[in-house]
């Protein structure tokens, strides 16, 4: 990390770059001067814990970024990175075609990875370049109404945002700078992305599995809220808290962070094993890890091969010049909080920009149009003059045209009658049709839940011991209106221990079982996961399934 005195500073191209995450919002003052790029100003604030829901979150959002607007104020047009867990990240393959023939066989590659029409997401995609004969394709895409109550939230404190990135793929243009084979893992709150790097090759997935699982362990733990344990963990993970393992909290948090260590491991093992293997990328000798969930997680994790390296912390790139009132304010936060706001920065300083940018398309328009602007005022000039002479003598001709164009309309007014009458009663069969298809879609979902139950009892069925004491559909009022929850207790059973505590692998097989659910279409995540070994012999499980309304329920 390189520094550097404001006194110092040079004219050159500004870029503010403002991040508003699940549990903070930041904001970055960017500056390029041919190829030395610096950070001038950096702000991090922490939201207050509050479990309030959405509505509360995003007033709190609304206040943080009013708090950083009058403190610096913020002018221009700005790039906003928002929540990593809002976005959904596909890895697709489509055969080797002329350019021209590309979008549409990579947008029907993502009407199959996505699980939601295309008029309800922004989506944005990347090529990655030819493998085995086929074109690898990266495709981001975003829910439209959380995009938009975001953008809400920019324009009422004053903020014009050009270009929107989700946290998470941002971090693209920072593995692309490691050498040889690597990996980084970013763990947010709601999410963790994990980016493995071999050569050319990016390997992208995204686990649930995040900062919020520590915080639900500790408060299951301690028998304490979310917030109180959120705090808990933020102060421990900061330093401003000092317990002692000894107590019954510093237990509780050692052992949920290094619960979350065990299970990520798995995770990055599982994906080396099922997707990078096959695919021949290899496995990583480096590590960097990243994220605001990544307080207290401990490093030095050996995620690679045998003689890979153990992991580390995620440090500044060395080419970004930091003033020194920015310095300290990394110095404060961590450098790992601050990762994607730098790789948004990248993306956007990099020759044509704004890799998925989930931006409306209408702000992507008027980019275009802004950038065409000087264009269309030489073309316009140019016409004016063009058609100045001419243009005296076109009078004439209209002023007699018009009379005859008059003429015209009297006559066509009856045929202009029925012509509405046609419209409307073609608006009247749309409408019908509109109703048709409601009842045949409700039709259709009678028969959804036969294929969710399906689901659920080839997972049972793949894991064994185990079984199902109670599914509960959670009400309305609880879940999101466009998801379902449906809570589910039950039990596994221990052969090798009956009399026992359940063993480690017990819980092993309840987290397979977990993510053989994760697989299913129907089944978008998980939430909540409780595990109770106070029975000998038996590992009592209990969870929430998110269920696609899509699927039909």
């Amino acid at each position: 990390m390189k520094s550097s005195k404001s006194s110092r500073r040079r004219k050159s191209a500004r870029q503010w770059v403002v991040e508003i995450g699940t549990s903070h919002v930041a904001a970055g003052l960017f500056t390029q001067r041919d190829h030395h790029r610096e950070l001038q100003y950096l702000r991090h604030v922490e939201l207050a814990l509050d479990e309030g829901g959405e509505s509360v979150a995003f007033a709190g959002m609304e206040r943080a970024l009013g708090e950083l607007q009058s403190d610096r104020g913020i002018r221009g047009e700005v790039v906003l990175v928002v929540p990593g867990h809002l976005a959904l990240c596909k890895q697709v393959k489509v055969p080797v075609v002329a350019e021209e023939q590309r979008p549409k066989l990579i947008e029907f590659e993502v009407r199959q990875a996505i699980p939601f029409d295309l008029d309800q997401v922004y989506w944005a995609h990347r090529e990655r370049g030819i493998h085995e004969g086929e074109l690898d394709v990266m495709i981001v895409a975003a829910k439209t109404d959380g995009i938009d109550r975001l953008l809400q939230v920019c324009a009422s404190v004053g903020l014009a945002v050009k270009a929107v990135m989700a946290a998470g793929p941002t971090l693209l243009s920072l593995v692309g700078q490691a050498e040889g084979s690597s990996a980084l893992i970013s763990v947010g709150a709601r999410a963790t992305h994990l980016f493995f790097k071999d050569g050319e090759r990016v390997h992208l997935r995204t686990l649930t599995l995040a900062g919020n699982s520590v915080t639900h362990d500790i408060a299951n733990r301690l028998d304490q809220s979310f917030a109180e344990a959120e705090q808990l963990k933020r102060g421990i993970g900061s330093g401003k808290i000092s317990l002692p393992e000894e107590t019954r909290a510093g237990e509780a948090v050692k052992e949920a962070t290094a619960s979350f260590g065990a299970r990520l491991k798995q995770e990055i093992s599982r994906t080396l094993v099922t997707q990078m293997r096959p695919a021949g990328i290899a496995p990583p000798r480096q590590t960097r890890l990243a994220g605001g969930g990544v307080q207290g997680l401990p490093t030095g994790l050996n995620f690679g091969a045998a003689e890979s390296e153990p992991s580390s912390e995620w440090s500044l790139p060395a080419d970004l010049v930091v003033t020194d009132d920015a310095a300290r304010e990394v110095s404060r936060v961590g450098a790992g909080r601050i990762a994607d706001m730098i790789g948004a920065y990248f993306s956007a300083s990099e020759r044509g920009g704004y890799h998925f940018d989930l931006a409306p398309p209408r702000m992507r328009e008027a980019r275009a149009a802004q950038r065409q602007r000087p264009r269309w005022i030489m073309a316009a000039s140019l016409l004016v003059v063009a058609t100045f002479l001419p243009g005296l003598h076109f009078n004439r001709l209209a002023a007699a045209r018009m009379e005859s164009t008059e003429e015209l309309r009297r006559q066509t007014v009856p045929v202009q009658v029925l012509q509405n009458q046609v419209t409307s009663h073609l608006d009247e069969l749309a409408h019908l049709r509109d109703e048709a298809g409601v009842w045949q879609e409700q039709l259709q979902s009678r028969h959804a839940w036969e294929g969710l139950m399906a689901d659920l009892q080839s997972s049972l069925g793949q894991t064994g011991d185990v079984w199902l004491e109670r599914l509960q559909a959670l009400p309305m009022a609880e879940a999101a209106e466009d998801r379902l929850r449906l809570r589910i207790s039950g039990r596994l059973l221990d052969r090798e221990n009956p009399l026992t505590r359940v063993s480690q692998n017990s819980y092993q097989r309840a987290t397979a079982l977990l993510a053989r659910f994760v697989e299913s279409p129907r089944i978008t995540a998980i939430e909540g996961e409780r595990f109770d070994a106070s029975e000998p012999g038996m590992l009592r499980f209990d969870f929430t399934l998110v269920i696609n309304p899509r699927a039909g329920l």
